[in-house]
């Protein structure tokens, strides 16, 4: 995928020149994950954030998630819960693209992705691409900080470094309070 003030897929983000890079953070599997089974004392509460329901997130193409070279694609997010959303393209490359960060989202509303004005494109290598989105309650610290960013950047953490370090940024918010989901995008000939 690539990004031409619209933007691209195939090696999603290839055609991202002139894209500031961001930088990485040290191991990505340092942090466990909140979700898994955890020990505790007979009695205590379950964390879930700020209360309620744990976070839920759904992303799906909108039209074909085959797609030949040249051809655009866009996405539709959700949340169950009021938040934050972050997106982010894996290409075939290994190239990493963040696309949008702290993004807000409300409640069980849906957004289109990316912003008005820009357009993910299928570009060569042929191959899968992983779109990954993440939902959380809280502002995420993220590839660019802690702000709303909407424009994209090239992340300068490896495709197989960005689940392990985006999961060790959200593990450092309450358990429940984010969510997690990923999209593969095949691009052909």
């Amino acid at each position: 995928m690539s990004l031409d003030r619209r933007f691209f897929i195939g090696s999603i983000g290839t055609a991202l020149i002139g894209m500031p890079m961001l930088g990485g953070a040290g191991s990505a599997w340092a942090e466990p994950d909140p979700r898994d089974l955890s020990v505790v004392s007979r009695g205590s509460k379950p964390a879930s954030g700020r209360g309620g329901r744990p976070v839920q997130v759904s992303l799906e193409p909108i039209g074909a998630s085959v797609l030949r070279i040249g051809s655009p694609v866009r996405f539709r997010a959700s949340s169950n819960q009021a938040g934050f959303g972050h997106l982010y393209m894996v290409g075939t490359s290994g190239r990493v693209v963040m696309v949008v960060e702290n993004l807000p989202l409300g409640r069980r509303r849906t957004v289109e992705l990316p912003k008005p004005g820009l357009l993910i494109r299928a570009t060569a290598p042929a191959g899968d691409n992983s779109v990954l989105f993440a939902a959380s309650r809280d502002r995420l610290a993220g590839f660019a900080g802690n702000g709303t960013t909407t424009t994209p950047a090239e992340i300068q953490t490896g495709a197989n470094g960005l689940l392990g370090e985006l999961t060790a940024r959200l593990s450092k918010l309450p358990r429940g309070s984010w969510g997690l989901t990923t999209v593969n995008i095949k691009v052909v000939e």
